[in-house]
């Protein structure tokens, strides 16, 4: 068996691309067509791996044996082990055969090597060539089903499929969506490790953040590592390498990446410089180091060229060439800005999913590459940005965009800053000044604590604009680009006129040492990072009256700690010299104390027999299979009809979709029509609609009406829940895998292997997915990239309550699952309330009023129903009543996480619309809102009408429409002050407004009391944004 590798050569990539088959598997004979060898070609097909079976190609009947060794078998064997180290996938499979006898030629193997003598008299080279490979193929590593597994194929056939799952090893890395202009800059690269004097070849990649120095690095890997004895490519040289054992943790990575075992047990950095040196310099390799900025590292891990055998190539990627400079690479090669026409091309890939913009857009799509200046960094984030804007949303960007100086790196990364709303704002300069590498749930709690939000709303901003990233394969930490890093610091101090003592956040030690030293604390002071090996007076403390995160590394206090401010909210003393904490030492809002590395411390009768016979003689007359008159004897095709049909009898796949599934059928018929009418190879259809209006369930109904059509099918629920742990994207890819090809054999390491791999072992097969509860993109595209990743014919369903995520994915259709009609609602209804699908006689009233206030909500309906069944008619009243102002907690608890997942600015819209607009004319509101906000109200609009919290009556007048459950739920909102109506941000129920009014309340307006009625005018000491009379 083969599996199709390339050699070493300048063009490797066109010789890998000629194999169609991941593996050759090739045998001889009869007596294993059907049983073993069919078995092991069902398994690896199973398994995701292409597999070509040569039983057709070759002349059948042969095998090797003592009896009849192949005169076509043997010259394949010869030719493929002759080629060496360009053929290294040969994988031998000895079945009831001693190497030792194919090894020598001994036994039984001995006539027929007298046979072939004799035979070819006069070509005894070509049989000698074929006794040095059969002694080859029995030296080389392979299995033995009696020494590996005690002879059970079962288990045999399973090690052999993950042993040639690993050997094809999924190395190939996800280069990027779109490679604009890659393949010039990887020859380029190649031309240069091509052109290196010295034995081990050392390339360095350098250029300006953004540049695309990490694509042109993974692009070049992917087509050269083929021809190595091994590969590794380490990322994030620098992120890693920055923590306390980071250069080990780097060591051992690149010494399991080549040698594969996970042996290796590195005490410190100089153990693991001699271990790569001693078990590395022998070996032809190839390896990446990527993201390098400091020589320590090159040091640690690639020392000498000595350290790696002959022929091996290094690729070094930073940012700074003179490190390049200082190592003294063979080549240099600097990663240039993209010209005009890749530029144009690479902007049209993310904004109109083409190369040429869209014809009414080509201006506009000109004025943007303009600004880019050929970073793909920009073009990527831009082009994202704006994919399905209409032209009027385009000005207005652009017109922002303009107001930005654009002649650096920091001014084109700025644009995703100055995007940003105050609190996200500051949140993104926090974690650029302290929590950069830090665990996400840990820099979450402080972010939720200091600013009093929802930290995941602020992360999901942040990551929207490229301006943090959630580093998933490293314990979920947060990663920020170190020049965007180095702008968020670089905004502080021009806000300050960079006078120290006034930076809202003090980190670089020179500024934290003049601030301290001479007492220049002030009150504008929120953060403060101490990293110095000194010591400093608490007294020096004293004026950071709002310091809120305090980080000390190293340093010694002296003094009362009582000085500290009392506000800080995140304290971390790392390296604490005390052994205990001072009786004073009380910060009152304190909710993080970090202290790592501180000093702190039985024989059977024969009756049952009988029965045994009985219970057979019933089974010989059961309906069953035959293995003869089923499968003309073939065992694998037999075992796949009997998995089959014990599949259709269970139907394991049909996933419960509703206990009263009302209205259901014509949903199903929606999404299937457009299902059939897609026209791309790869139908893709989304499903989108309001919380609760049973999109899930409807997705389930298709499912399981579809699923039996298609080699594979999976459901993946839950993927906003599941996607937010740690790993949890490399959990959903795994789960993709395992449900459409069966197999666990699957260890995927990261997110960029697991695209790898749905993209390789899926995009020959017919499949169904369901992606469900989807609420971002990149969700999407590590799950399913592009179409070709599955094969033609597939189905593709995602659901989610963001409609503008279905227009950035292109899909095929979009299903809007709309509100029950009254009929229907009051069937579900009572399906929940009287297990009948009428109300009882005494309760229409009552029950048409409940339905009434549902408007067609499944949600609601349904919990609402299972709330009031069982009790009289004087509780339905009391319910009934307190829901017309406070939605059931269930409902608002569903609802919210729409409203969760807004920016502060488009969740006050929509609590104002919510409170005062509902019913108004769209052009009527839009005038206020830009003038209230001072944005365009447009995108707002968009973004709410996306995630389904509000909609356009075009019937009625351009009107704003809302559902009255989500207009209640929003009132509850923005009433958080229930016992204290003149604290409320929005006034809007009477009772309230009277009690305002009448009493003149004088209050102090703070940042989150918005709008009023009229009364408080003459009160209040401040301003009000907003007076509204009804």
């Amino acid at each position: 068996m083969a599996s199709s590798e390339s050699p070493l050569s300048s063009s490797s990539s066109s010789y890998r691309h000629r194999w169609n088959y991941d593996v050759f598997l090739s045998f001889r004979g009869e007596d294993t067509r059907k049983q073993f060898t069919d078995h092991l070609y069902s398994a690896l097909i199973q398994a995701g791996i292409h597999t070509f079976r040569d039983d057709n190609e070759l002349p059948r009947g042969e095998e090797i044996s003592p009896d009849g060794l192949s005169e076509t078998m043997l010259p394949l064997m010869s030719r493929l082990l002759s080629a060496g180290k360009k053929f290294t996938g040969f994988l031998p499979i000895f079945y009831d055969t001693d190497p030792s006898d194919i090894r020598k030629q001994t036994g039984s193997y001995t006539k027929a090597f007298d046979e072939h003598e004799e035979h070819f008299k006069g070509e005894m080279e070509k049989v000698n060539r074929w006794r040095e490979a059969l002694t080859q193929a029995a030296n080389l590593s392979g299995w033995g089903l009696n020494n590996e597994t005690n002879g059970h194929e079962a288990e045999f056939i399973k090690r052999v499929v993950i042993d040639v799952a690993c050997k094809l090893g999924n190395k190939t890395l996800h280069v990027a969506k779109h490679p604009v202009g890659i393949s010039s800059r990887v020859r380029g690269v190649i031309s240069l490790l091509k052109g290196a004097r010295n034995s081990v070849g050392i390339v360095g990649i350098y250029g300006i953040a953004g540049i695309g120095k990490t694509t042109i690095a993974k692009a070049v890997f992917n087509d050269l590592y083929f021809g190595f004895e091994g590969s590794s490519f380490l990322s994030d040289v620098k992120e890693i390498s920055d923590k306390p054992t980071g250069l080990v943790e780097l060591q051992k990575c690149l010494l399991h990446d080549i040698l594969k075992p996970n042996v290796w047990n590195i005490s410190n950095v100089y153990e693991g410089m001699n271990l790569i040196k001693e078990r590395l310099h022998r070996k032809n390799v190839l390896v990446v180091f990527d993201d390098v900025d400091k020589r320590e590292q090159l040091e640690a891990l690639m020392g000498e060229r000595c350290w790696f055998g002959d022929g091996s190539k290094i690729i070094v990627v930073t940012k700074n060439k003179h490190l390049l400079t200082e190592v003294g690479v063979d080549g240099m090669y600097h990663a240039k800005e993209l010209g005009r026409d890749q530029s144009r091309q690479l902007f049209s890939l993310h904004a109109f999913r083409e190369t040429r913009p869209a014809k009414d857009y080509e201006w506009l799509s000109e004025k943007v590459v303009d600004y880019c200046e050929g970073l793909p960094l920009a073009l990527k984030i831009l082009g994202s940005h704006l994919v399905g804007r209409d032209k009027a949303e385009w000005e207005i960007e652009i017109v922002e965009w303009q107001n930005i100086p654009h002649n650096d790196i920091q001014a084109k990364l700025r644009v995703s800053f100055d995007a940003l709303d105050v609190d996200s704002s500051d949140i993104f300069l926090d974690i650029a000044c302290f929590f950069v590498g830090q665990d996400k749930d840990y820099v979450a709690n402080i972010v939720g604590a200091r600013y009093r939000c929802h930290p995941e709303v602020a992360f999901r901003t942040l990551i929207g604009r490229s301006l943090i990233r959630i580093d998933t394969e490293n314990q979920n930490k947060l990663w920020m680009h170190d020049i965007v890093r180095k702008m968020g610091r670089e905004i502080i101090c021009r806000r300050s006129d960079n006078h120290p003592e006034n930076y809202s956040r003090i980190v670089l030690p020179e500024y934290v040492h003049t601030v301290l030293s001479k007492e220049m604390g002030t009150e504008v002071v929120e953060g403060l990072a101490l990293h110095e090996q000194r010591s400093f007076s608490t007294k020096s403390f004293t004026k950071f009256r709002h310091l809120k995160l305090l980080q000390i590394t190293g340093a010694h206090l002296t003094g009362s700690y009582s000085l500290l401010p009392r506000r800080v909210i995140c304290a971390c003393c790392a390296e604490c010299p005390l052994k205990s904490l001072p009786s004073d030492f009380h910060l009152s809002e304190l909710v993080i104390l970090d202290m790592q590395g501180s000093k702190v411390r039985k024989l059977w009768k024969g009756t049952k027999v009988n029965r045994w016979r009985e219970a057979l003689a019933q089974a010989g007359n059961l309906s069953g299979w035959d293995l003869n008159n089923e499968a003309n004897g073939y065992e694998a095709e037999f075992i796949k009809k009997v998995v089959s049909d014990v599949a259709c009898k269970l139907g394991n796949k049909t996933l419960h979709v509703a206990k009263h599934p009302v209205g259901i059928s014509s949903r199903v018929r929606g999404v299937i029509s457009l299902l059939t009418g897609a026209r791309n190879n790869v139908g893709i259809v989304g499903i989108y609609g309001i919380t609760g209006i049973g999109k899930t369930t409807i997705a389930k109904a298709v499912f399981n009406s579809l699923y039996f059509g298609f080699e594979g099918s999976s459901f993946l629920s839950g993927v906003k829940e599941i996607s937010d742990k740690q790993n949890g994207l490399v959990e959903l890819q795994e789960r993709l895998l395992h449900d459409i090809l069966k197999s666990n054999v699957w260890k995927i390491n990261n997110i960029y292997e697991g695209m790898n791999l749905i993209k390789e072992r899926l995009h020959r097969k017919n499949v169904l997915v369901v992606f469900d509860d989807v609420d971002k993109r990149e969700q999407l595209e590590a799950l399913m990239g592009e179409r070709f990743w599955f094969g033609d014919g597939s189905k593709i369903i995602v659901v989610t309550k963001n409609k503008h995520l279905l227009t950035e994915r292109e899909v095929c259709g979009m299903y809007h699952a709309m509100e029950l009609d009254r009929d229907q609602s009051l069937q579900l209804f009572s399906l929940h309330a009287f297990r009948e699908t009428r109300p009882a006689k005494d309760y229409e009233e009552l029950s048409g009023m409940v339905v009434d206030y549902c408007k067609g909500l499944p949600l609601a309906l349904k919990i609402l129903g299972s709330h009031l069944v069982g009790r009289d008619k004087a509780g339905w009243e009391i319910d009934i009543a307190h829901w017309r102002n406070i939605p059931h907690d269930d409902i608002q608890a569903k609802l919210r996480v729409s409203f969760d997942a807004l920016d502060v600015y488009s969740s006050e819209i929509f609590l104002d619309i919510a409170c005062f607009f509902v019913g108004q004319d769209k052009d009527y509101i839009a005038d206020i809102v830009g003038a209230r906000y001072d944005c365009h109200p447009e995108v707002a609009f968009r973004s709410l009408i996306g995630r389904s919290l509000i909609t356009i009556d075009t019937k009625n007048q351009n009107r704003l429409w809302m559902h009255d459950i989500v207009r209640k739920m929003a009132m509850i909102i923005a009433q958080r002050s229930v016992y204290h109506p003149e604290k409320c941000s929005r006034i809007v129920l009477p009772k309230d407004a009277n009690t305002v009014l009448s009493k003149e309340m004088t209050f102090k307006i703070t940042p989150n009391h918005r709008s009023t009625s009229y009364g408080e005018l003459q009160s209040s000491p401040q301003r009000v944004d907003m007076a509204l009379l009804a």
